[in-house]
């Protein structure tokens, strides 16, 4: 394995190219591991240069840019430098002396073919275009739509070249398909990095589950015939099968009548890029719309675990991307987010998905694997009885669930045949709304189907999403949105989704002037998470330098809101926005709340290299530690002090 330590740069240039009026930035020292036979081409550097920048965006101060406008560019390194046995401070003073004449100097850019071979000194540099290197925050709808469409129709481009999915689910494929830089990777956590906003926003049906599967196995009363079929299910199970086809003959009776006739039927599906044949599809027959049917439910099963070179699940998920990336599955990806259940069988075991088609391809676990051959346990239940109530309960949702979603699924229909024939006529009724969502007319936006809030004064307002806002973190969730009021007046807002919030800190922050105003913040059961809406805040992200009135605004933020005993938590650049005035407004109260009682979450990214110092947070704080005012004081200093320094 060869490996290449490659200082990275920032060139902001002008769109030409680099030239005597260019800046530069430092950003990291980047590690290559080349672990093939053949050497690394310098395209390959170049790529994986990029895809950690899109990554950590934040990390290296590259929020909101725009990554399509972004080159990599590598040099062989003719003349260091600065000496190998430099200090951190003078290989950090030659770096930041770095300019258009040093790099003309000392190095020479290598064409993108050219293959790298040891010991080669390589440099690094990512240019920016001067005056295109940041997404605009205006509400630009028709702009944001019209790219909005194409970007989806470029992931089911995308999707349609995939291999076939017995394939495609293989590690060695996996590894090509999984990454940021391909516009088809399916977001599921595999690898981490490739995380997408909970899945539960977007359709009700999954919170549904999750809910069903929560429920307390001794508050369930089950009925003679879901009991009868989990038995059934689990003797079929826990046989040795000499083949996948005998394992689901096994099963497939039971399994069927316990959720549905098709859930282990194989059958073909074919379409214009291909035929897939999953080991059961339940398709909403009702809802055919030209000649695609949508498919509520996909499964795949394995004879035992690690057979056939694959996990049931992911071969499930490729069998997603071929079905709603199909050209024949247009009108519906127009419509809808295309929201489907994943089921994963391995031997004993079972697991379920959620599936989406949104701005990204998601698709996240909704179970662990389920392993039902009876094992010990703990209370009054027999290691059968127990093993055969959690297959009933599974059971029961997976039922719910997907009835829920085929009946979705013929009401969007529905609703395209009348948009497009409006003489069709039309069903009365409407469908229960806590389980499926209101169709309306197909939205410009495939975002979360919250739709509509109260505020504090009664007043009922809709919402209208008009795209994410800082997509280049893959998982958060976070939308621009137009809310209109009974008096037709219409505000921009952001709305987001996310496990707690610090409301009474925002509103006392709002209150004297260092935040925009909350809307609405509250626990919404459909989705399990707390939906929060504030007003936009038409400005920018804060950057060190800080101005001296912006350093002297944050400052009286952080006393405000230490003087009612809150603390903020995460006073990064980020989550600091500087409006039109000129003064500092706060927008993530995620953290904040009450001295002593708020803690740092248990997945906080923290600074590995102290060398680094990439966000800088005090000694102290650690995953599950209490937030405190010293903190807080620490984050705001650092902030000041940089512009101080500079």
């Amino acid at each position: 394995m060869v490996v290449f330590e490659i200082p990275t740069l920032l060139c902001e240039c002008p769109g030409t190219g680099p030239d005597a009026s260019s800046t530069y930035r430092y950003l990291l020292n980047f590690t290559y591991e080349n672990e093939t036979s053949e050497g690394a081409e310098v395209s390959d550097v170049a790529e994986a240069v990029l895809e950690e920048l899109r990554d950590n965006s934040l990390v290296h101060h590259l929020a909101g840019t725009d990554f399509d406008m972004l080159t990599a560019q590598i040099y062989h390194v003719r003349k260091e430098l600065y000496p190998s046995d430099a200090s951190w401070d003078e290989m950090k003073a030659a770096r930041d002396n770095i300019d258009y004449a040093t790099i003309n100097g000392n190095t020479e850019i290598l064409s993108r073919k050219k293959t790298l071979s040891g010991g080669m000194s390589l440099l690094a540099i990512v240019l920016r275009p001067v005056g295109v290197a940041r997404r605009s925050t205006a509400l630009h709808a028709g702009d944001v739509v019209a790219h909005y469409q194409a970007y989806r129709e470029s992931i089911a481009e995308a999707g349609r070249k995939r291999q076939a999915p017995s394939s495609g689910a293989r590690a060695r494929e996996l590894l090509k398909t999984q990454k940021t830089s391909r516009t088809d990777a399916v977001y599921n956590y595999r690898p981490l990095y490739l995380a997408a906003p909970p899945i539960t926003i977007y359709h009700p049906v999954f919170a549904k589950f999750l809910a069903m599967m929560a429920e307390p196995l001794d508050k369930i009363d089950f009925t003679r015939d879901e009991l009868k079929r989990s038995w059934a299910f689990i003797s079929g199970s826990s046989l040795y099968h000499s083949s996948e086809y005998s394992r689901v003959d096994a099963i497939r009776e039971a399994f069927g009548d316990a959720v549905h006739k098709h859930v282990t039927t194989g059958t073909g599906l074919t379409y214009s890029s291909g035929t897939v044949k999953p080991d059961g599809a339940v398709v909403a027959s009702q809802a055919e719309v030209g000649r695609f049917k949508p498919v509520s439910c996909i499964t795949e099963v394995k004879n035992e675990v690690g057979m056939d070179g694959c996990d049931p699940l992911a071969q499930a998920e490729c069998v997603y991307v071929a079905i709603y990336s199909s050209a024949e599955a247009k009108a519906f990806r127009a419509t809808c987010c295309c929201p489907a259940l994943l089921i994963g069988m391995a031997g004993p075991s079972i697991i379920v998905s959620g599936a989406v088609f949104t701005d990204q391809l998601i698709a996240q676990a909704l179970t662990s694997y389920v392993y039902v051959i009876p094992r010990p346990v703990l209370g009054e239940y027999s290691p059968l009885a127990r093993a055969m109530c959690e297959v009933a309960r599974l059971f029961r949702a997976l039922k719910a669930c997907i009835e829920d979603l085929n009946k979705y699924y013929e009401k969007v229909a529905q609703n395209m045949k009348e948009a497009t024939n409006p003489n069709l006529p039309r069903r009365s009724g409407r469908l229960a709304k806590s389980t499926l969502l209101p169709c309306l007319p197909p939205p410009v936006f495939i975002g979360p189907y919250f739709s509509e809030y109260r505020d504090s004064a009664g007043q009922e307002f809709t919402l209208q999403y008009v795209r994410r806002l800082a997509a280049d973190f893959s998982s958060n969730a976070i939308y621009l949105a137009k809310a209109r009021g009974p008096k037709k007046q219409e505000v921009d807002v952001v709305v987001k989704f996310t496990e707690k919030y610090g409301a009474d800190a925002h509103r006392l922050a709002y209150k004297h002037g260092f935040a925009p105003e909350l809307r609405f913040c509250d626990k919404v059961d459909s989705i399990g998470m707390r939906v929060v809406v504030m007003d936009y805040v038409n400005g920018y992200m804060a950057t060190v330098p800080l101005a001296a009135a912006t350093a002297s605004s944050l400052r009286k933020a952080v006393e405000t809101l230490h003087a009612d005993d809150f603390v903020f938590g995460d006073l990064r650049e980020p989550n600091i926005m500087i409006a039109r005035d000129g003064n500092v407004k706060l927008i993530d109260f995620d953290w904040s709340g009450r001295v002593g009682e708020v803690r740092y979450p248990y997945d906080i990214a923290l600074d590995e290299d102290p060398a680094e110092f990439l966000y800088g947070w005090h000694p102290e704080v650690h995953g599950g530690g209490l937030i405190t005012k010293e903190h807080d004081t620490h984050m705001m200093e650092r902030l000041v002090q940089q512009r101080k320094s500079r």
